[in-house]
Protein backbone atom coordinates (compact mmCIF):
# COMPACT_ATOMS: atom_id res chain seq x y z
CA UNK A 1 0.00 0.00 0.00
CA UNK A 2 2.85 2.78 1.10
CA UNK A 3 4.82 1.52 -2.09
CA UNK A 4 1.98 2.20 -4.01
CA UNK A 5 1.39 5.63 -2.62
CA UNK A 6 5.07 6.61 -3.07
CA UNK A 7 4.92 5.53 -6.88
CA UNK A 8 2.24 8.02 -7.02
CA UNK A 9 5.02 10.64 -5.85
CA UNK A 10 6.81 10.17 -8.72
CA UNK A 11 9.65 8.44 -7.65
CA UNK A 12 11.16 5.69 -8.96
CA UNK A 13 10.63 2.06 -8.16
CA UNK A 14 14.24 1.67 -7.44
CA UNK A 15 14.32 4.41 -5.46
CA UNK A 16 11.55 3.01 -3.48
CA UNK A 17 13.41 1.37 -0.85
CA UNK A 18 15.17 4.90 0.27
CA UNK A 19 11.97 6.50 0.51
CA UNK A 20 10.78 3.74 2.60
CA UNK A 21 13.73 4.30 4.98
CA UNK A 22 13.30 7.88 4.71
CA UNK A 23 9.13 7.61 5.92
CA UNK A 24 10.11 5.92 8.53
CA UNK A 25 11.57 9.46 10.31
CA UNK A 26 8.68 11.07 9.90
CA UNK A 27 7.84 10.45 13.75
CA UNK A 28 11.34 11.64 14.69
CA UNK A 29 12.75 14.15 12.32
CA UNK A 30 9.40 16.04 11.40
CA UNK A 31 7.91 16.80 7.84
CA UNK A 32 10.23 19.33 7.01
CA UNK A 33 13.25 16.62 6.78
CA UNK A 34 11.05 14.17 5.04
CA UNK A 35 9.83 16.52 2.47
CA UNK A 36 13.38 17.71 1.44
CA UNK A 37 14.50 13.89 2.07
CA UNK A 38 12.18 12.81 -0.94
CA UNK A 39 12.87 15.47 -3.39
CA UNK A 40 16.40 14.43 -3.45
CA UNK A 41 14.22 11.38 -4.91
CA UNK A 42 12.72 12.81 -7.31
CA UNK A 43 9.58 13.67 -5.98
CA UNK A 44 8.31 17.50 -6.51
CA UNK A 45 8.15 19.25 -3.43
CA UNK A 46 4.04 19.51 -3.57
CA UNK A 47 3.93 15.70 -4.38
CA UNK A 48 6.15 15.25 -1.52
CA UNK A 49 4.09 17.02 0.81
CA UNK A 50 0.96 15.77 -0.36
CA UNK A 51 2.39 12.32 0.07
CA UNK A 52 3.31 13.14 3.80
CA UNK A 53 -0.33 14.21 4.27
CA UNK A 54 -1.68 10.92 2.38
CA UNK A 55 0.19 9.01 5.15
CA UNK A 56 -1.66 11.22 8.05
CA UNK A 57 -4.81 10.28 6.85
CA UNK A 58 -4.53 6.85 6.78
CA UNK A 59 -6.67 4.89 4.61
CA UNK A 60 -9.14 7.27 4.43
CA UNK A 61 -10.52 7.04 0.75
CA UNK A 62 -7.88 5.12 -0.80
CA UNK A 63 -7.73 3.99 -3.92
CA UNK A 64 -5.51 0.99 -4.72
CA UNK A 65 -3.55 1.45 -8.08
CA UNK A 66 -1.51 -1.68 -8.12
CA UNK A 67 -2.83 -5.41 -8.30
CA UNK A 68 -0.34 -5.75 -5.84
CA UNK A 69 -1.39 -2.91 -3.35
CA UNK A 70 -5.08 -4.01 -3.93
CA UNK A 71 -3.91 -7.83 -2.27
CA UNK A 72 -2.24 -6.04 0.59
CA UNK A 73 -5.29 -3.28 1.56
CA UNK A 74 -7.60 -6.59 1.41
CA UNK A 75 -4.85 -8.57 4.07
CA UNK A 76 -4.75 -5.69 5.93
CA UNK A 77 -8.15 -5.97 6.56
CA UNK A 78 -8.30 -9.14 7.40
CA UNK A 79 -5.71 -8.41 9.95
CA UNK A 80 -7.44 -5.54 11.75
CA UNK A 81 -10.97 -7.73 11.93
CA UNK A 82 -9.28 -11.05 13.14
CA UNK A 83 -7.53 -8.67 15.64
CA UNK A 84 -11.30 -7.23 16.47
CA UNK A 85 -12.58 -10.33 17.09
CA UNK A 86 -10.05 -12.46 18.44
CA UNK A 87 -8.52 -10.54 20.61
CA UNK A 88 -10.14 -7.42 20.97
CA UNK A 89 -7.87 -5.06 19.90
CA UNK A 90 -8.71 -2.23 17.91
CA UNK A 91 -5.65 -1.78 16.34
CA UNK A 92 -5.11 1.91 14.53
CA UNK A 93 -3.45 2.37 10.45
CA UNK A 94 -0.54 4.21 10.67
CA UNK A 95 1.07 4.39 6.91
CA UNK A 96 3.98 5.93 8.49
CA UNK A 97 5.22 3.08 10.18
CA UNK A 98 7.02 1.35 7.70
CA UNK A 99 10.11 0.15 9.72
CA UNK A 100 12.45 1.37 6.84
CA UNK A 101 14.16 -2.16 6.59
CA UNK A 102 14.75 -3.78 3.65
CA UNK A 103 13.43 -7.51 4.33
CA UNK A 104 9.91 -6.95 5.34
CA UNK A 105 7.74 -8.28 2.66
CA UNK A 106 3.96 -7.29 4.10
CA UNK A 107 2.47 -6.05 6.96
CA UNK A 108 4.32 -4.57 9.54
CA UNK A 109 3.42 -2.93 13.03
CA UNK A 110 4.76 -0.82 16.30
CA UNK A 111 2.91 -1.34 19.77
CA UNK A 112 2.27 1.56 21.99
CA UNK A 113 1.13 2.25 25.11
CA UNK A 114 -0.65 5.79 26.53
CA UNK A 115 1.04 4.87 30.32
CA UNK A 116 4.53 5.80 29.72
CA UNK A 117 6.58 8.12 26.45
CA UNK A 118 8.91 5.85 25.53
CA UNK A 119 8.09 5.54 21.97
CA UNK A 120 7.26 1.90 20.45
CA UNK A 121 7.97 -0.64 22.95
CA UNK A 122 7.90 -3.56 20.17
CA UNK A 123 7.43 -3.87 16.45
CA UNK A 124 8.23 -6.35 13.55
CA UNK A 125 6.45 -7.57 10.90
CA UNK A 126 6.12 -10.12 7.70
CA UNK A 127 9.15 -10.79 6.07
CA UNK A 128 8.65 -14.09 3.74
CA UNK A 129 12.09 -13.81 1.84
CA UNK A 130 14.68 -12.96 4.64
CA UNK A 131 15.24 -16.58 6.15
CA UNK A 132 16.38 -17.83 1.79
CA UNK A 133 18.84 -14.35 1.36
CA UNK A 134 20.59 -16.25 4.21
CA UNK A 135 21.35 -18.79 2.76
CA UNK A 136 17.60 -21.15 3.73
CA UNK A 137 14.55 -22.57 2.50
CA UNK A 138 12.41 -20.10 0.90
CA UNK A 139 9.75 -20.17 4.09
CA UNK A 140 7.03 -17.56 5.01
CA UNK A 141 7.93 -15.87 8.40
CA UNK A 142 7.39 -13.50 10.80
CA UNK A 143 8.45 -11.91 14.02
CA UNK A 144 8.86 -9.26 16.26
CA UNK A 145 11.44 -7.52 18.76
CA UNK A 146 10.52 -6.22 22.29
CA UNK A 147 12.45 -3.32 24.08
CA UNK A 148 13.17 -4.96 27.48
CA UNK A 149 13.68 -1.37 29.24
CA UNK A 150 10.71 0.24 27.79
CA UNK A 151 8.26 -3.26 28.71
CA UNK A 152 9.95 -3.41 32.47
CA UNK A 153 8.84 1.50 32.55
CA UNK A 154 5.52 0.19 31.52
CA UNK A 155 5.40 -2.60 33.41
CA UNK A 156 6.35 -0.16 36.67
CA UNK A 157 3.74 2.51 35.88
CA UNK A 158 0.90 -0.17 35.39
CA UNK A 159 1.86 -1.43 38.83
CA UNK A 160 2.06 -4.99 37.58
CA UNK A 161 6.20 -5.14 39.22
CA UNK A 162 7.72 -4.30 41.88
CA UNK A 163 11.28 -3.21 42.25
CA UNK A 164 13.27 -4.73 44.61
CA UNK A 165 17.51 -4.08 45.32
CA UNK A 166 19.34 -6.18 42.68
CA UNK A 167 21.85 -7.07 45.32
CA UNK A 168 21.75 -8.34 49.14
CA UNK A 169 24.97 -9.16 49.29
CA UNK A 170 28.35 -7.82 48.10
CA UNK A 171 31.56 -10.05 48.89
CA UNK A 172 34.40 -7.69 48.71
CA UNK A 173 37.64 -9.16 48.24
CA UNK A 174 40.25 -6.47 49.34
CA UNK A 175 43.00 -7.91 48.30
CA UNK A 176 44.35 -8.25 44.32
CA UNK A 177 45.62 -11.95 45.31
CA UNK A 178 44.14 -14.77 43.39
CA UNK A 179 44.00 -17.21 46.79
CA UNK A 180 41.19 -13.75 47.57
CA UNK A 181 39.64 -13.67 45.03
CA UNK A 182 39.31 -17.58 44.73
CA UNK A 183 38.19 -17.81 48.30
CA UNK A 184 35.78 -13.98 47.23
CA UNK A 185 34.03 -16.39 44.85
CA UNK A 186 33.48 -19.32 47.23
CA UNK A 187 31.63 -17.69 49.61
CA UNK A 188 29.32 -15.89 47.17
CA UNK A 189 28.40 -19.55 45.21
CA UNK A 190 27.75 -20.74 48.70
CA UNK A 191 25.62 -17.68 49.02
CA UNK A 192 23.87 -18.01 45.81
CA UNK A 193 23.28 -21.63 46.30
CA UNK A 194 21.10 -20.45 49.49
CA UNK A 195 19.41 -17.90 47.17
CA UNK A 196 20.70 -15.08 48.31
CA UNK A 197 21.38 -12.03 45.68
CA UNK A 198 24.84 -11.47 45.57
CA UNK A 199 28.18 -9.63 43.82
CA UNK A 200 31.22 -9.51 43.97
CA UNK A 201 33.11 -6.53 43.79
CA UNK A 202 36.46 -7.20 42.72
CA UNK A 203 38.46 -3.80 42.03
CA UNK A 204 41.52 -2.38 43.07
CA UNK A 205 39.49 0.63 45.03
CA UNK A 206 40.00 0.63 49.35
CA UNK A 207 37.55 -0.92 51.04
CA UNK A 208 35.17 1.74 52.38
CA UNK A 209 34.93 3.09 48.32
CA UNK A 210 33.93 -0.72 48.28
CA UNK A 211 31.24 -0.47 51.45
CA UNK A 212 30.12 2.97 49.97
CA UNK A 213 29.20 1.49 46.54
CA UNK A 214 27.71 -1.45 48.57
CA UNK A 215 25.41 1.07 50.37
CA UNK A 216 24.26 2.98 47.03
CA UNK A 217 23.20 -0.40 45.56
CA UNK A 218 21.36 -1.38 48.67
CA UNK A 219 22.85 -4.01 49.86
CA UNK A 220 22.05 -5.31 53.33
CA UNK A 221 25.75 -6.66 54.15
CA UNK A 222 29.28 -6.78 53.12
CA UNK A 223 31.58 -9.73 53.46
CA UNK A 224 34.99 -8.61 53.27
CA UNK A 225 37.48 -10.98 52.71
CA UNK A 226 41.22 -10.32 52.39
CA UNK A 227 44.37 -12.22 53.67
CA UNK A 228 43.96 -12.21 57.40
CA UNK A 229 40.15 -13.91 57.04
CA UNK A 230 42.38 -16.49 54.34
CA UNK A 231 44.61 -17.32 57.40
CA UNK A 232 42.03 -17.35 60.02
CA UNK A 233 39.74 -19.35 57.79
CA UNK A 234 36.88 -16.85 58.08
CA UNK A 235 35.08 -13.89 56.63
CA UNK A 236 33.92 -11.09 58.16
CA UNK A 237 30.10 -10.33 57.76
CA UNK A 238 28.68 -6.44 58.03
CA UNK A 239 25.54 -5.52 58.73
CA UNK A 240 25.17 -2.17 56.72
CA UNK A 241 21.91 -1.12 58.11
CA UNK A 242 22.74 -2.48 61.61
CA UNK A 243 26.16 -1.24 62.00
CA UNK A 244 26.98 -4.69 63.34
CA UNK A 245 30.15 -6.92 62.37
CA UNK A 246 30.51 -10.78 62.77
CA UNK A 247 33.35 -13.08 61.93
CA UNK A 248 32.41 -16.58 60.73
CA UNK A 249 33.88 -19.46 59.08
CA UNK A 250 33.19 -19.85 55.38
CA UNK A 251 30.65 -22.79 55.44
CA UNK A 252 28.68 -20.77 58.17
CA UNK A 253 28.58 -17.63 56.49
CA UNK A 254 25.92 -17.87 54.31
CA UNK A 255 23.23 -19.61 56.17
CA UNK A 256 23.72 -17.04 58.71
CA UNK A 257 23.26 -14.18 56.31
CA UNK A 258 20.21 -16.44 54.88
CA UNK A 259 18.27 -16.73 58.64
CA UNK A 260 19.12 -13.19 59.60
CA UNK A 261 17.89 -11.78 56.26
CA UNK A 262 14.24 -14.33 57.06
CA UNK A 263 14.55 -13.27 60.81
CA UNK A 264 14.16 -9.29 59.42
CA UNK A 265 11.48 -9.99 56.72
CA UNK A 266 9.25 -12.39 59.73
Amino acid sequence: VVEDLVASAGIHENRVPEALRVLDKLERFGEEYVVKELEKLGASTEAAQKLVERLKDGLEDFEPKSEKSERGLKRLQEILDLLKSAYHVDAQIDLAIVRGLGYYTSTVFEVKTPLVEVGSVAGGGRYDDLISSLGGPRLPATGMAIGIERVLEVLKASGSVQTRKTTEVHVLPIAGDKNVLAYALQAAGELRRLGVRTIVEYSQRSLSKMLEKALKAGARFAVIVGPSEISSNVVTIRDLEAREEFKLPIDRAASFIKSRMESMQA
